[in-house]
C-alpha cells in the first residue's frame, strides 16, 4: 500500500495517469565568479556608511508552456541556444515537440519524432535533449527510445560488455559533444552507440555506484556515496578529488538519490560555465558558481528564498538560458504537474527582503517548508527563517526543546509564529504568551468558509489563540452491529472481549503495547482536560483500564505484534493509520479497524472495502468521550511578544487560504480547499492496493474515488470536530512510558495514573 501511494507521487514525468537556511555568500567556491549571470551576484550596496542595503537578487518566475501543453516530459537547451520542450495535452491525447529562441516567451512547433508520439509510446518516464536536437527518452519499461537530429530513431537494447542485454537505464544524458551516456540501475555509466546498440562501461573507474550525474563543459560529474567524481570527457579520466564539492552541505540532501526512479529527482545538477573548468550548479539551498580547485563556492540565488527549498518540487534539468538567465525543469507534486522556472538577475531588488519572520517548530515537515517556500514566492519581500527545536543530532529532548524556546520568548528574543504542534499550547495562552487571531480566521472564513470548530479549536472569549491548519479524524470500522454497541472505550472494550470469548481469536489489529498505547491516547486524550487546565486523573485511569483491557484483545502471538521500530525505517509511515483492508483479510481474526483518518488515499480504501466486498463495514468518527475529537496538525499562533504582527498574520492568512491549504498531509481547515481535495482523480481511481499475512493469505482492492454521499459523510465528521487532542510531545511521552507498563501488566491502571500525574505536573509547573 505504501509503494503504491508513493509511486503516485513519484511518476511526474509524462503519463496517462499523471493527472537552517543559508545566506547568500562565498560558502564554499570561487569567489572570483566569471560566468554570465554572476558579475553583480552578490549584490552592491547603497545608502551610505550606516545605512548600507545589499542590493540585487534573483528572482523566480514560471516559464509559461506552449498553448496546448499541460505536462512537459522533458526540457533542454540546444549548442544553438534555442529551447526545446516535449509537451503532452491535459488529457494525454496527444505530444507535441516546440523551440524557443527567446527563452520560453514565445514558442514554435517542431515535427516530433514518431518513435516517441502516442502512437508509438504511451508513457515517457524521463527525456534529455542533446546539442543538435537529439532526444534520449524512457518508456515506462526503462527501455530507451533513441532519436536522432533528423527525428529517425526508436527502441533500443543495448548489449554489455560481458554479451548480456542491458535490461533497464535509469538516466540517460547527452554530452555537449553529443555522446548519450546512460546508467543502470546499479550506478555503473555506461556510453551508448545507438547505431552499433553497444553499451560500453565508462566514467567509474573508482568502483562507486553513482546516484546521479551532469554534463559542465568538459567535464562528466557523478556524485553518491563515494562523494562528487569528476571526468574529463575527452580523455575518461578521473581528475582529482574537489574537496570543497564534497562538502557535506552540499551532499547532505542527495542521501536518498540512489533510490530515486527515473524522471525523479536530480536535486545535485550541474551545468557549464564561461571557462573550462568554470561551472554552476543547484542543490536544495540554493544556486552556486564554483571554478574547479577553487576554494569557495559562491552562492547567487538563495533557495530559502525560492522554490529550490520546497521540498514538494523535484528537479529534473538545470541549465542557463541565452541572456544568462537559469532555467529549472521539475515536477510540483503538490500541484502534480510538471513546472519550467526561470531565474533572472534582478539589481534594484534588496539581496535578502526587508522583512524577515521567525517560526519555530519542534519538528520539521516538509509540508510546511512547502507552504512557507509558497508564501514567499507571493511575497518577496519577506523571508521566513524556520527554526527546528529537535535536529535529531545534538541528544536535545522535547522538553529541552520547549524550555530553550520558554527563555527566548520571555526575553522577548523569541520567533514570531509558533508551530504548536507538541508544544502546552493552553499553557501558552493563559500565560498572554499568543496573538488573539479571529481578524484573519473570520477574514479566510468569510472568503472560502472554514470548518469552524476546528478553526476556533482555540478560542477564548472571542480572541483566537492558536489555528490548526490540517487535521486527521479518529475513525472506526466495523460490522453494523458491531459499530453500534462500540460507542465509548469502554463499551468498545465489552464488545471486543464478547466477541474474543465467542471465536477465540484477535478482534482488533496486532500491535505492540506502545503503539496501541500512541493510538488510542490520540483518540481519547481529547477528554482529559479538567478544570483550571489540568488533566482530569480520573479520566486517565478510565483510559488505561480500557487501554489495557482492548489491547488483550488485539492478537494472539506477540511475535506477531507490529513493533513500534518497524515505522522508523518507513519515511512518511503514520503509526495510526486507518488500514481497512485487514477487515477483508480478516488476519488474526481482525473485526474492527481502528485508526486516524488523514487522507483521501486512507478514506478511498475505506470506502472502497464496501464497493469490493460482499460484506460491508460501516465507519463513524469515534467519540470516545463527550468530545467530537480530532488530532490537529501545522497549529500556528503568533507571538505576543513579535517585532511584525502584521506580517506574521499575513502568513497565518495564506497558511489557512485555499492555495495552501490545498496541498498537504491532513485534511484542510479550509472549506474551499476541502471542495478542491475531494474532485475526483482519475489517477488515483485507476489503483489498487494489496495485503498479505505473512502465511500465503493475501487480498487485494481496487480503489475507487468516493461519490458525493460519502464526500458528505466525510465533510460532516470535519464539521463535527469540535476538541483538539492533547499533542504536547512531553506529556505524551510520559504517557506511553507508563501505558507501555500498563498495557503490558507490570503496573495498573491507578498506579500509572498517579505517575502520570505527579510527572505532568512537574513538568507543567516549569
Amino acid at each position: 500500500m505504501l509503494t503504491a501511494a508513493l509511486a503516485v507521487q513519484s511518476l511526474g514525468g509524462c503519463q496517462k495517469q499523471a493527472g537552517d537556511a543559508p545566506g547568500s555568500g562565498d560558502v564554499q567556491g570561487s569567489a572570483d565568479a566569471s560566468g554570465p549571470t554572476a558579475g553583480s551576484a552578490m549584490g552592491t550596496s547603497e545608502n551610505g556608511a550606516g545605512g548600507e542595503k545589499a542590493m540585487g537578487r534573483y528572482l523566480e518566475s514560471e516559464i509559461e508552456f506552449p498553448e496546448g501543453v499541460y505536462t512537459a516530459c522533458g526540457v533542454g537547451v540546444l549548442e544553438d541556444g534555442s529551447l526545446r520542450l516535449l509537451g503532452e495535452d491535459e488529457n494525454a491525447i496527444s505530444r507535441t515537440l516546440w523551440s524557443s529562441t527567446d527563452g520560453g516567451a514565445s514558442w514554435n512547433e517542431e515535427k516530433l519524432p514518431e518513435a516517441l508520439s502516442m502512437d508509438s509510446v504511451d508513457d515517457i518516464l524521463g527525456l534529455s535533449f542533446g546539442p543538435k536536437g537529439e532526444m534520449a527518452a524512457l518508456d515506462a519499461g526503462y527501455t530507451p527510445i533513441i532519436t536522432g537530429a533528423d527525428g529517425a530513431g526508436g527502441k533500443v537494447t543495448f548489449t554489455l560488455p560481458d554479451g548480456s542485454a542491458a535490461e533497464m537505464m535509469f538516466e540517460l544524458h547527452f554530452a555537449p559533444g553529443g555522446e548519450l551516456v546512460g546508467m543502470e540501475s546499479g550506478g555503473s555509466l555506461y556510453l551508448l552507440d545507438a547505431e552499433q546498440k553497444k553499451a560500453t562501461l565508462c566514467y567509474n573507474e573508482s568502483g562507486d555506484g553513482a546516484a546521479g550525474y551532469s554534463f559542465a563543459g568538459g567535464n562528466l560529474l557523478t556524485y553518491g556515496s563515494g562523494g562528487i567524481q569528476i571526468y574529463d570527457t575527452a580523455t575518461g579520466e578521473q581528475k582529482d578529488i574537489d574537496s570543497v564539492l564534497n562538502d557535506n552541505a552540499i551532499l547532505e540532501s542527495q542521501a536518498m538519490d540512489g533510490d530515486t526512479p527515473a524522471g525523479g529527482n536530480r536535486s545535485l545538477m550541474f551545468v557549464s560555465g564561461e571557462g573550462e573548468d568554470d561551472l554552476y550548479f543547484c542543490n536544495d539551498e540554493g544556486i552556486y558558481h564554483h571554478v574547479l580547485g577553487g576554494s569557495v563556492s559562491e552562492q547567487i540565488a538563495n533557495g530559502a528564498l525560492n522554490s529550490l527549498s520546497n521540498p514538494s518540487l523535484s528537479r529534473r534539468e538545470f541549465g542557463v538560458l541565452p541572456g544568462g538567465d537559469f532555467f529549472i525543469f521539475g515536477f510540483d507534486a503538490a500541484e502534480s504537474n510538471t513546472k519550467l522556472l526561470r531565474y533572472t538577475w534582478s539589481a534594484d531588488t534588496p539581496a535578502m527582503p526587508d522583512t524577515e519572520l521567525r517560526m519555530f517548530a519542534l519538528e520539521d515537515s516538509s509540508g510546511l517548508r512547502q507552504a512557507i517556500a509558497l508564501y514567499q514566492k507571493n511575497n518577496p519581500d519577506v523571508y521566513v527563517h524556520m527554526e527546528v527545536g529537535l535536529t535529531g543530532g545534538d541528544g536535545k529532548t522535547a522538553e529541552d526543546a520547549v524550555r530553550a524556546l520558554n527563555t527566548d520568548l520571555l526575553a522577548g528574543n523569541g520567533p514570531d509564529l509558533l508551530v504548536l504542534d507538541g508544544m502546552p499550547v493552553d499553557s501558552y495562552i493563559e500565560k498572554d504568551m499568543l496573538l488573539d487571531v479571529h481578524d484573519v480566521v473570520d477574514e479566510v472564513s468569510g472568503s472560502d468558509g472554514l470548518f469552524e470548530n476546528v478553526a476556533r479549536a482555540y478560542e477564548k472569549d472571542g480572541a483566537v489563540y492558536a489555528v490548526p491548519t490540517r487535521i486527521s479524524i479518529p475513525i472506526i470500522q466495523a460490522e453494523s452491529q458491531i459499530l453500534d454497541a462500540a460507542g465509548s472505550l469502554e463499551a468498545l472494550a465489552d464488545t471486543a472481549e464478547t466477541m474474543k470469548a465467542e471465536t477465540g481469536g484477535g478482534i482488533l489489529r496486532s500491535m505492540d503495547a506502545k503503539i496501541f498505547t500512541y493510538l488510542l491516547y490520540r483518540m481519547d486524550s481529547a477528554n482529559w482536560m479538567g478544570e483550571g487546565g489540568m488533566i482530569d486523573e480520573a479520566a486517565v485511569t478510565n483510559f488505561l483500564t480500557q487501554a489495557a483491557r482492548l489491547y488483550q484483545t488485539s492478537g494472539t502471538v506477540d511475535s506477531h505484534r507490529t513493533s513500534w521500530d518497524t515505522y522508523d525505517s518507513i519515511p512518511g509511515a503514520k503509526r495510526d493509520s486507518v488500514v481497512s483492508v485487514g477487515l477483508m483479510m480478516k488476519s488474526d481474526g481482525e473485526r474492527i479497524e481502528l485508526g486516524n483518518l488523514d487522507s483521501m488515499w486512507e478514506y478511498m480504501e475505506m470506502t472502497s472495502v464496501n464497493h469490493s466486498s460482499e460484506e460491508k463495514y460501516p465507519y463513524r468518527a469515534m467519540q470516545t468521550g463527550t468530545n467530537a475529537a480530532f488530532i490537529p496538525a501545522c497549529q500556528i499562533g503568533v507571538s505576543s511578544k513579535s517585532t511584525a504582527p502584521d506580517k506574521a498574520k499575513g502568513l497565518l492568512k495564506e497558511l489557512i487560504g485555499v492555495q495552501i491549504q490545498s496541498s498537504g498531509d491532513g485534511f484542510p481547515v479550509n472549506k474551499a480547499a476541502f471542495a478542491k481535495m475531494t474532485e475526483e482523480n482519475e489517477t488515483q481511481s485507476s489503483l489498487s492496493v494489496g495485503s498479505s499475512d505473512g502465511e500465503g493469505g493475501s487480498v487485494s482492492l481496487e480503489l475507487n474515488w468516493p461519490n458525493a454521499e460519502e464526500i458528505k459523510a466525510l465533510s460532516d465528521m470535519l464539521e463535527s470536530a469540535d476538541t483538539p487532542a492533547l499533542t504536547d510531545h512531553v506529556i505524551e511521552e510520559i504517557v506511553l512510558e507508563q501505558g507501555v507498563r500498563c498495557l503490558e501488566g507490570s503496573q495498573s491502571p491507578e498506579g500509572a495514573a498517579a505517575n502520570i500525574m505527579q510527572k505532568v505536573k512537574l513538568y507543567l509547573a516549569e
